[in-house]
């Protein structure tokens, strides 16, 4: 999760743009929910918006960081059942119910409804909410402070991958 919190925030697009910093966030969390267990990364993801809240000197319970903690649990209690990777549910339906559902469809299907969720959130978070405007906030340039990606890291999502495809 912090890993690929810190890819999407660290492009040039979310630098001192909220509401581009917010997309960005969200579109981390819904790549991470949509291959591990929604519960799991409900718990650090939420830790997650409080360090980067204080790092970016966001106010804890501003509009802002309010907006990050709605826009991130709405996400993951979606989209946590995209793909049938990782997640129970979606796996044992698949084999209950009498319908040829393969795991490409199920993907295709649950990743639409993930960019939809998303489109959703930041349409309401930006029109409705408005955090950036009632906070006058500024978000300045993210700087990340992870060390480059160590070899256990790389094994350890190439193991993910393999297991993905071997699926």
């Amino acid at each position: 999760s912090y890993r690929c919190a810190d890819f999407f925030l660290s492009r040039r697009i979310a630098r001192g743009r909220p509401y581009m910093f917010m997309f960005m966030f969200f579109l981390s969390v819904t790549v991470v929910v949509s291959f591990l267990e929604k519960n799991a990364v409900m718990i650090v993801t939420c830790e997650l918006v409080r360090e980067l809240m204080a790092k970016m000197g966001v106010k804890e319970h501003s509009e802002y960081s309010n907006a990050m903690y709605l826009g991130t649990l709405m996400i993951v209690s979606i989209g946590g059942n995209s793909t049938p990777v990782s997640h129970v549910i979606p796996i044992i339906m698949m084999r209950m119910i009498p319908a040829d559902i393969s795991l490409v469809k199920w993907c295709a299907a649950g990743m639409l409804v993930n960019a939809v969720m998303l489109a959703i959130t930041m349409t309401v978070i930006a029109v409705v909410v408005k955090p950036a405007e009632k906070d006058g906030l500024k978000i300045g340039e993210y700087k990340s402070e992870m060390e480059p990606v160590s070899s256990r890291e790389k094994l350890t999502i190439a193991s993910v991958v393999i297991v993905i495809l071997l699926w």
